[in-house]
């Protein structure tokens, strides 16, 4: 284990800032082609049909696509993010290069492209939240919630244009507002490349520069030999650095990743100083005699604004959090009623079908008290018919008689013509 493998080296550093910032745009041919030529057709292109528009080149180079013979591809590195968001556009594209026939692979968004939007909750809901920022800002292309080593969400979203000027006025505005929340927003820096030595697999230094110059390590199985070409590796991948079972070469490795981490932090300090500086030393109207001190009072006042600033920010982040619990809050009172409404619910049901037998019981015994007051009818009816046959052969005072079942039968609501039923012969 190599001990000054925490260290940041100058040629690490080094190694990371002057690599191509952005990665090649690969435009494959069938054929045979000069790359010298792909790339001038391309500039004049773009400054004669594309609004004279200046696509700045870095660099270029053509290579043979898997060993297949007349078939190349030509690697164009752009310069800036002006002429890489220029050349994603496939409308920007010429139907042919230099005559041929081409295909392009389509490149993923470049953190120069890119922004963060920062303390967005979790319980957000995703769909509006990316419609309302998509709203706002036709050209972004991909919005992404960050995740950390774990692959658990970060409260940081990635956000990903096609136009430069628009992500620069994204960052310039230093907040978005998305349904009445504001968002802090903030560069997207990629994670910085690891130099490896390609001699003795450790990190932070180049070949040229590698203390062992009579060893080699493998980078499959860690051997160390005097010469790769005689030596019979036998093929079980483990890391010098960690003992893992990958190679040695592997960017994945966690002493690379820790390291990454580290030299990104690293670069990002010095950015910082020197984009602090940068005015006073390349403007001219950036002077001190321009910009004279302020006195004791006038700095004092500034920073208690500026406190008042930091308290008020503070004060609507704790108002923001605040206005969250309550609305979580609301929402388990809102989950806890419902379930009281559906246990009463489901309660009213039970009592509905254990009164259910109970009525039809109900029904049954009026329905046989109908039938015993029809049937008690019927039999009184016949009693006063057969009385007052009766009373009619006996020769007795008829109409008296009369007089009293009539009191009777309207008592018991008998009608005269319900009685031919029972009528005899005399």
């Amino acid at each position: 284990m190599n001990e000054n493998e925490h260290v940041i080296t100058n040629q690490a550093r080094r190694f990371a800032t002057t690599r191509y910032p952005f990665a090649p745009f690969i435009v494959h041919f069938k054929e045979d082609i000069r790359d010298k030529l792909v790339v001038e057709h391309l500039v004049k292109y773009a400054k004669e049909q594309c609004n004279n528009f200046d696509l700045r080149v870095l660099g270029y180079r053509r290579t043979q696509t898997n060993n297949t013979v007349d078939e190349y591809d030509v690697l164009v590195f752009v310069e800036n993010t002006q002429s890489f968001a220029f050349l994603r556009e496939v409308g920007n594209w010429p139907a042919q290069l230099v005559g041929k026939e081409y295909s392009r692979k389509m490149l993923s968004i470049p953190p120069q492209l890119s922004g963060v939007i920062q303390n967005v909750a979790f319980n957000v809901d995703w769909d509006e939240f990316v419609q309302d920022l998509k709203r706002q800002y036709p050209q972004i292309v991909n919005v992404i919630r960050l995740k950390n080593r774990n692959l658990k969400d970060l409260k940081l979203v990635k956000v990903e244009f096609n136009s430069d000027t628009i992500r620069n006025e994204f960052l310039e505005g230093k907040y978005v507002y998305v349904h009445f929340m504001r968002y802090p927003v903030v560069e997207y820096m990629a994670l910085a490349q690891v130099l490896i030595c390609s001699r003795c697999m450790h990190i932070g230094h180049f070949q040229k520069n590698c203390p062992p110059k009579d060893e080699v390590t493998c980078k499959i199985c860690g051997a160390i030999c005097a010469d790769l070409k005689k030596h019979d590796c036998h093929g079980i991948a483990k890391c010098i650095r960690c003992g893992g079972d990958h190679k040695s070469s592997d960017t994945k490795c966690p002493k690379v990743k820790d390291y990454r981490a580290a030299l990104t932090r690293t670069l990002l300090s010095t950015r910082n100083q020197v984009q602090a500086n940068q005015p006073v030393k390349n403007n001219p109207a950036f002077t001190i005699s321009n910009f004279p001190r302020l006195d004791h009072l006038s700095s004092a006042n500034t920073l208690t604004a500026n406190d008042n600033h930091v308290d008020a920010i503070g004060m609507f982040e704790k108002l923001r959090e605040t206005m969250i619990e309550e609305g979580k809050k609301t929402r388990e009172s809102f989950d806890q009623l419902k379930e009281e409404m559906s246990q009463r619910n489901n309660a009213c049901e039970q009592e509905l079908s254990n009164l259910k037998p109970k009525v039809a019981m109900l029904d049954n015994q009026l329905a046989q008290h109908d039938l015993v007051q029809q049937e008690t009818m019927i039999l009184i009816t016949s009693i006063i018919q057969v009385i007052k046959s009766g009373t009619k052969k006996k020769g007795e005072d008829i109409e008296a008689f009369s007089c009293m079942m009539d009191e009777l039968m309207s008592k018991y609501h008998i009608n005269s013509r319900d009685l031919k039923f029972c009528n005899t012969k005399s």
